[in-house]
């Protein structure tokens, strides 16, 4: 469990940073149709940082990672809503870190 949660986050985080490709104009993302600003491109870089960044913590034991996984998908969500055309199936990927929040918040009790 522990290590797919850790590959789930990595991956999410990888997958946002195509936002933030497509927003900066660094290469063209056939799978993205709707423009992305440079604002909208930091927003997905952002996510993705919050969301390598938990699965470092998580990896490293550090009970605030899924504080941090909370913002990213927060965040993602947000970005999801704002781009639901392309991006509407990492809704599936934000449940799965939500639901290994509350196992994990539950289970710590």
């Amino acid at each position: 469990m522990k290590i797919f949660l850790i590959i789930l986050l990595i991956i999410h985080g990888i997958i946002h940073l195509m936002g933030f490709v497509k927003g900066f104009g660094i290469a063209e993302i056939q799978e993205l149709t709707l423009p992305i600003s440079k604002s909208g491109g930091l927003l997905w870089l952002l996510s993705s940082l919050l969301f390598m960044s938990s699965a470092t913590l998580f990896a490293m034991q550090y009970e605030v990672w899924w504080k941090i996984a909370l913002i990213g998908i927060t965040l993602s969500q947000l970005l999801i809503f704002y781009s639901w055309q392309d991006a509407k199936f990492g809704s599936a990927a934000n449940i799965l870190v939500g639901l290994a929040i509350l196992i994990f918040v539950f289970s710590a009790e």
